[in-house]
């Protein structure tokens, strides 16, 4: 039984060596890479979608003539220009 668990132990311990052997490490980079573009692009979507619900809020704060309406449309326009600067720096790291 000894024998038999010691076999096993050394298999499973040059089981990782052999298939590592195997992986072309361009292959994980390119991956990677594509992993990391298609999460930038699902991340530039959701703060899209949450700007175009600011920007509809704003406009019925304008609409309605609350006092602060005009704070939220300046903080909606840095808000915006805060998102370019970040994808415009995210898309020269990344990409």
């Amino acid at each position: 039984m000894k024998k038999i668990f010691r076999f096993l132990a050394a298999a499973l311990l040059l089981a990782p060596s052999y298939v590592f052997s195997q992986i072309q490490y361009s292959d994980i980079e390119g991956e990677v890479s594509n992993a990391a573009k298609s999460g930038i692009k699902i991340a530039e979507s959701i703060i899209g979608v949450v700007l175009a619900i600011g920007l509809v809020n704003a406009i019925y704060q304008v609409a309605s003539g609350k006092h602060e309406s005009r704070d939220k449309i300046i903080g909606w326009v840095v808000a915006v220009l805060l998102y370019i600067i970040g994808i415009i720096i995210i898309n020269k790291i990344v990409l």
